[in-house]
């Protein structure tokens, strides 16, 4: 029974959806154990009517989902484009808007609710778009570069696998609540473009080699996609701890 329990307290969890008797939003219902197909419906629920975060347990939004800062440096000494790219602000639009849930699958010991679980979430979005502020410093070609102003980067067909850890843990008020251990998220990125302001004072300059560099968007794309979904996978990881550090487990499920 408790390995039951456990199995779907993990991914409502995972989907920032598993809430105890009073607390449930109401745009999702308790699924019966072992119901996984009410598990996938509840986690896209949850993604279309909560993705603004839920206040009074605070629990931050993931629309848009804030990044912080990120740091690349785009090409190296021998090459032609020799850029230190900072962007400031940063946030993932569509994350909480757009993905798709595909599948959800969990590792669990049956009969032993003390040892740790894996949780594996895998989504799709067709299109998410990053903003920030930048400063961009370097050379392209022969083009010295020293600019501040807006970046937007799109990134299309985007699928996300995430794999979480999790150990259960007893705490002072006699409750259980899990603890992640380990989270990784992996990527897949179709493609993508990007576009910048103030590149230089002459908006004819900006203008085409902007398009250099989006003809170029693979030499960026291997520096900056990963850092985009390591700093993803921060905030995703510390919106959900806040959801395992609130909410016990006991008595969040629909009886047979």
């Amino acid at each position: 029974m408790w390995n039951s329990k456990r199995n779907i307290f993990l991914i409502l969890l995972w989907i920032c959806g598993a809430i105890a008797d009073g607390f449930l939003p109401s745009a999702l219902q308790r699924c019966h154990l072992n119901d996984e197909v009410c598990y996938r419906i509840q986690a896209q629920n949850y993604l279309e009517n909560y993705k603004y975060g839920i206040p009074e347990r605070n629990v931050p939004a993931i629309e848009p989902l804030k990044v912080g800062t990120l740091r690349a440096q785009i090409g190296s000494k021998d090459s032609p484009m020799q850029l230190n790219l900072v962007m400031t602000n940063t946030s993932v639009h569509h994350f909480g808007s757009s993905m798709v849930v595909k599948s959800l699958t969990i590792s669990a010991t049956p009969g032993d609710f003390s040892k740790p679980a894996q949780t594996i979430m895998v989504m799709s979005s067709p299109q998410l778009d990053v903003t920030a502020n930048y400063h961009l410093k370097g050379k392209f070609l022969i083009l010295p570069i020293d600019s501040k102003g807006k970046v937007s980067i799109k990134l299309n067909q985007v699928d996300v696998t995430t794999v979480i850890d999790i150990q259960p843990e007893k705490r002072s008020d006699g409750l259980h609540y899990l603890k992640i251990t380990g989270y990784k998220m992996t990527e897949k990125i179709g493609s993508g473009s990007f576009n910048m302001t103030n590149l230089f004072t002459d908006p004819a300059l900006s203008e085409s080699t902007i398009k250099v560099f989006n003809d170029e968007y693979k030499t960026f794309s291997k520096e900056l996609e990963p850092k985009i979904m390591e700093q993803c996978t921060r905030a995703t990881r510390n919106t959900l701890q806040k959801v395992f550090d609130s909410i016990p487990f006991d008595d969040f499920f629909l009886n047979k």
